[in-house]
């Protein structure tokens, strides 16, 4: 242990947090340094304890340090604790697949959920290889906007770029267009309702016509009430040349009082 004790113990990366770190990556890197150092396996744990952050890498580490006697066997029993299992990758997958980012998101908060997702759904992939499933994330003008640019070869400028297109598409605001439409919309759906409400009433005044067809005088009085509820003006017999006779207008309507006497 000497000459591990002349390294001073010093941390020579980023410590490993369970659920913000890529477990694959982590300690690919890790063994790297591991290896550049020449340590031997104890001095790997004492290393590894020194990297470690959180209750549940600690916990791992003092239950199980002492059964490794080589750093394969210490690498391999930490991909095999902190890799996620088949079925949190698929849950992952599914997650990624619902992911949107909407016109007035926050674009730092869902590229964070994002990358968590990516960790889980594609443990130990290069991080370039993330661009194609951000780029599903998007809204569909954000989308256009970027997919029409010149081909981004590298995830860490892809970010910065569709995050300046997000901010200019939300310096934008609302589409006009888009406002009158849905307003016209609103007003049709109104004339539609109001619309229904008369041919029922009508359908009513119909109705009971027929009902009363055998007594003309009640039928037709009975008529140009609902009409007039109907409609909000007065039939009063003669706002028509000739009495009002009923369904089908002139010529084929319901005997009144004068042509039946």
């Amino acid at each position: 242990m000497t000459k591990f004790k002349a390294l001073d113990i010093r941390r020579v990366m980023e410590p490993f947090k369970k659920g913000e770190d890529d477990p694959v990556v982590w300690m690919c890197i890790f063994m790297k340094k591991m290896r550049n150092g020449n340590l031997n396996m104890e001095e790997c744990k004492v290393l590894f304890e020194r990297h470690a952050e959180g209750v549940e890498v600690r916990e791992w580490m003092a239950k199980n340090a002492h059964q490794y006697t080589t750093i394969e066997e210490f690498e391999q029993a930490f991909l095999d604790r902190f890799i996620p299992t088949e079925a949190e990758s698929q849950q992952a997958v599914y997650e990624l697949s619902q992911l949107k980012l909407s016109p007035t998101g926050d674009f730092d908060a869902h590229v964070k959920v994002f990358e968590a997702k990516m960790r889980v759904a594609q443990p130990g992939y290069e991080i370039n290889a993330h661009m194609l499933p951000f780029l599903d994330t998007l809204y569909p003008s954000l989308s256009m906007e970027i997919t029409t640019e010149p081909a981004h070869k590298e995830y860490a400028k892809l970010i910065p770029r569709v995050l300046f297109l997000h901010q200019q598409e939300q310096k934008k605001g609302p589409n006009p267009s888009a406002k009158n439409l849905m307003a016209s919309a609103a007003k049709s759906a109104d004339d539609v309702k109001q619309l229904r409400a008369q041919i029922s009433s009508l359908q009513s005044s119909i109705n009971s016509l027929q009902r009363y067809t055998q007594y003309p005088q009640k039928a037709s009085a009975t008529l140009q009430q609902s009409m007039a509820a109907s409609f909000g003006r007065g039939y009063n017999g003669k706002a028509r040349k000739g009495n009002w006779r009923g369904r089908g207008g002139r010529g084929r309507g319901y005997p009144t009082s004068s042509s039946s006497s």
